[in-house]
């Protein structure tokens, strides 16, 4: 999920977040893996929602290595 900079803030995450939970939990579903890099501060947004470190690796992307962190919720 990526919010643009200039929506960035007003909440419009959180309320996507929670209504993709709301709709996930409906159909039965009690996990959600996501999968955000290291270095993106968007990882933190994902944790104040307790997501949970899952597995650590890294990947190369478009040729450059970084650390890629699967969470759960």
């Amino acid at each position: 999920m990526y919010i643009l900079e200039a929506f960035q803030g007003r909440g419009i995450g959180r309320e996507l977040i929670k209504t993709l939970f709301s709709k996930f939990e409906h159909l039965g579903c009690n996990t959600i893996f996501m999968e955000v890099l290291e270095d993106n501060e968007s990882r933190y947004f994902y944790e104040a929602f307790g997501a949970e470190l899952y597995k650590s690796e890294r990947v190369k992307i478009a040729g450059l290595e970084a650390i890629l962190k699967s969470v759960s919720l």
